[in-house]
């Protein structure tokens, strides 16, 4: 094409630049509560000029106004009830089935906290409402009718800065568009021409996420269906910088390291994993079948182990079937012994099975003990028996001595142990943490 220029295609022009590498889209800037509040009690604008503009700027700021949708509010679409003023509209930028939207204007209710000044501005409890009562009262009296009979489009012009009255005419596209400039340059503010007819919006939603406003309230006032332009305004808002700081503050003042364990060695520390007694025996022959490998290299590295499968509640559980084990087999001696008085002479074979094991003080072990790889499970079929007399008293001497029991109903961990001990004499382990 020849003969045009590209300022003419705006939205080609902003199409192109998007696809350079490290464009940022220009963005409106934003009005503070503040700000708005020194505009509109400002009591030298009080001309319709700077009323009507005063209307445009209330309006716009709570409704999360674009231009365009300032443009096409009517008299038709606005209602007045003790809680303010009301406005049903369409939102811009629907693809899909156009829904209608309601903001409202508020009124000024007593249970308001009061406003708070500071050493740089005075604060002033005005009331949103009454601005838009003043409008409509001078609309009726430059008109001669009620507000029932007002019609048109919502914000209407006059003749100048100076004009004394209002006249049928609208407010166009470009004079609201100009407001926020013309505002920002009442205000003294630095580069107004970047406060744009988007700066109502782009207000709204910053200081309403300021405000500690949440994204599905900000998508349901705004109009978005997406959360993703949300985001962008939660993001930036002081108030999820704040709350962050003051998580992370908690947390330090707690005095803890983490507030939730980490790893699976905490977890079982801080006992957040129920113990599960129907698949016990499963898992721990699956542990030694995993650990057999480390052992029989003579690894020294356990750590992973440790931190996987929790060796430390493996030797609680030994610790404890052997106690039970030792409590069971000395109360069977005790009942053996007070049972058979005349046969002192006699030897007795008492055989280990489930889960009993003899206590370690009947034990006589050897001075010297030799290393030696563990056995698997059920690789013999013999038990480990010891010999005691019938007279209540524990015999010293203990005696290896075939079984037909097997081990296959020993726990697993409990049947490598006693194999090896059966086959060597004894035993020696390792623990490495």
């Amino acid at each position: 094409m020849f003969g045009f220029s590209m300022k003419t295609f705006v939205g080609v022009s902003a199409c192109l630049k998007s696809f350079e590498s490290g464009h940022r889209v220009k963005k409106s800037s934003v009005f503070t509560p503040q700000q708005i509040e020194d505009f509109i009690t400002d009591p030298e604008l009080n001309s319709p000029y700077w009323l009507v503009r005063k209307v445009v700027c209330l309006v716009g700021y709570y409704g999360g106004f674009r231009s365009c949708e300032l443009k096409s509010l009517v008299f038709e679409n606005c209602e007045l009830d003790e809680a303010g003023y009301w406005f049903t509209f369409t939102r811009s930028k629907q693809r899909s089935l156009s829904e209608e939207s309601t903001i409202c204007v508020p009124r000024r209710q007593v249970d308001w906290p009061s406003c708070s000044s500071d050493s740089s501005r005075r604060a002033i409890d005005f009331d949103p409402a009454s601005l838009l009562d003043l409008y409509f009262e001078q609309l009726q009296i430059d008109f001669g009718c009620s507000r029932e009979e007002l019609s048109g489009c919502f914000f209407k012009g006059c003749h100048g800065k100076n004009g004394k009255h209002f006249n049928r005419s609208n407010l166009g596209k470009n004079s609201i568009c100009r407001v926020g400039i013309e505002v920002a340059e009442e205000l003294l503010l630095p580069h107004p021409e970047t406060f744009t007819g988007h700066c109502w919006r782009r207000s709204a939603g910053t200081n309403a996420s300021n405000a500690g406003v949440n994204v599905t309230t900000l998508m349901s006032m705004m109009g978005w269906s997406c959360p993703k332009t949300a985001m962008e305004y939660v993001k930036h808002s002081r108030i999820t910088s704040l709350k962050m700081s003051m998580y992370l503050s908690n947390v330090q003042r707690q005095n803890v390291a983490v507030p939730f364990p980490s790893t699976a060695l905490e977890r079982r520390q801080k006992n957040i994993f129920p113990e599960q007694s129907v698949s016990k025996a499963s898992s721990r022959s699956k542990v030694l079948h995993e650990i057999s490998p480390l052992l029989s290299n003579g690894s020294n590295d356990l750590d992973e182990f440790e931190a996987s499968v929790g060796t430390q509640d493996l030797l609680l559980d030994l610790e404890k079937n052997t106690f039970e084990g030792s409590q069971d087999l000395i109360k069977h001696l005790d009942e053996d012994g007070g049972e058979s008085g005349s046969g002192c002479g006699e030897e007795k074979i008492v055989s280990v099975v489930g889960t009993n094991v003899i206590p370690a003080s009947k034990v006589e072990l050897p001075s010297s003990v030799p290393d030696g790889p563990l056995a698997t499970s059920g690789s013999a079929s013999h038990s480990l028996s010891p010999t005691v007399d019938s007279s209540n008293s524990a015999s010293t001497s203990h005696s290896l001595v075939p079984s037909v029991s097997s081990f296959e109903a020993v726990d697993s961990r409990l049947a490598s142990f006693l194999q090896n001990f059966q086959n060597h004499g004894s035993m020696q382990i390792h623990f490495h943490f």
